[in-house]
Formats: structure tokens, sequence, C-alpha cells
């Protein structure tokens, strides 16, 4: 059996990953057949075996949409992740040889997707257990009958700073607005971009006191991917591990998500 090895405590978070699974699926914005996770940065103060107390790192996650690149790896090409990799932590072929890598020094992650077998076999408990609700009376909706997300993309000049918006979810926040605010929602989108041009890492939007119905604040929780670059299309890294070398940011393509 097939899979990807990643010695995650060498990457470097350039999404150079995503970027490639992405292109190599044909996925849309904010849809991942790898996604980029980070834990940190923040120190311990309780007493680790370790030799350092902080914590910054980035995990690639391989999802359910990955097929570890079949097309690519039946012409004996690498997945499109392991070939992208700037770091070059990456690895793939077979799992029992992946596992003879990790040698217990860094920190792995090894991913192996699920066989057709045995999707097949969840699937067909998934139908079982629908059929045993149905018959206790339970009513079973069907994802696929889920209405979609409303999805908005606009552009914008923030100084001399482009910043691209796509903000997936919109209801959530119309909703949000309508239920807490006395503002609108091109109001709310001008609030959203100064919180994320201050705080990338922003985990919710903050709806002041002074803009609520109920003069107090409110919070809608977000996910936010924000992507920068400099006068020449480059990515300046992942983090701030560029921008500390005083490169500035000309262009800022932000996905928020509801």
């Amino acid at each position: 059996m097939k899979g990807i090895l990643i010695n995650y405590e060498y990457c470097t978070g350039c999404h150079s990953c995503e970027v490639a699974c992405r292109n190599e699926l044909g996925l849309t914005a904010g849809e991942y057949g790898i996604k980029l996770t980070e834990v940190g940065p923040y120190e311990y103060t309780t007493p680790i075996a370790a030799d350092t107390p902080y914590e910054w790192v980035y995990n690639p996650t391989i999802t359910k949409a990955c097929d570890l690149c079949e097309a690519r790896t039946a012409l004996g090409k690498m997945p499109s992740c392991v070939q992208a990799c700037q770091a070059w932590c990456m690895y793939y072929g077979e799992v029992e040889d992946l596992a003879k890598k990790m040698d217990g020094k860094t920190r792995w992650a090894l991913y192996a997707p699920l066989s057709d077998d045995a999707r097949s076999a969840m699937v067909a408990e998934r139908e079982a257990l629908a059929v045993e609700a149905g018959a206790a009376g339970v009513k079973h909706v069907d994802t696929a009958a889920k209405v979609a997300g409303k999805t908005e993309s606009y552009g914008t000049w923030v100084g001399d700073m482009e910043l691209n918006i796509t903000l997936r979810g919109v209801e959530k926040l119309e909703a949000f607005l309508a239920e807490f605010a006395t503002i609108d929602l091109e109001a709310a989108k001008l609030d959203l971009e100064a919180q994320i041009i201050s705080d990338e890492k922003a985990t919710a939007y903050v709806l002041a006191a002074d803009k609520a119905v109920d003069g107090a604040a409110h919070e809608l929780g977000l996910m936010a991917i924000a992507m920068n670059y400099d006068a020449q299309g480059t990515q300046l890294g992942g983090g701030k591990a560029y921008l500390d070398k005083g490169q500035a940011v000309a262009r800022k393509d932000v996905t928020i998500m509801f």
C-alpha cells in the first residue's frame, strides 16, 4: 500500500503543497487535498521533556480528496505535493518502507488514503445506519440536499497594497449582522479588512459594542487564510519568516470562511 510520509519538524509553512495539489485536482478556493495546519506559536509554562519550551510547527494534513495523484504516479511520477515541497520533507512510497524512515528524533506523520474496499465498507455501514434510523422514525437529511454556502470575492487597495478578499459562508455573516449590528454588510467588510490586516491569525469577526443594537460586543467565528506577495509576485513565506527580513507586502490574498 502506498502512502506519504511528512517530516513536519522541518515544514516551513510555504503552502507549495496546497497550491500544487489544488492545481492537480482542479479544486476551487477553500478546498484542499492537503491542508497546512499550524500549531503555535506559544511557550509552555508547564515543564516538558523537550529541548525548548516553545511550540511553533506546521503540519500538512492530507484530506479525503487525496487520491495520491493516481494519474501522476501511474506514470512513475511523484504526487504533486511531494514534487512541490520546498523543504524536501515529504516522501512517497510503500507504507512499510516509509515507516522505516521515522527515526524517533523528529516529528513525522504517515498518511495512507482509504482503499476502495475500505471506502465501500464505510458507505455500506452508513447506509445501513440510515435505514435503521428511518425505521425508528428518525428523519435522515442527505448532505447533498444542503444549500451551498454563499461566496463573494472582491478586490481593493489599502495604501499601496493590493488586497483580494474571498468570503465563504456570507449568509452566516449576513444573519449575524441582521441579529446584532447597526451597520450593513459593506461596513462589516471594512471592519474585517482592518482586523485581518492587523492580525492574520484572527479567529473571529468582532462587532464592536458601538456598532451593536444592544450596546455589547459580539463575535462571529471564522477561519482566515492569508497569502502575502512582494512586488514581483513572490510569496513571502509561511508565517512571518520572510517578512521579518524587511520585505514589503505588495499583495495580500485572504480567504475568510464563516
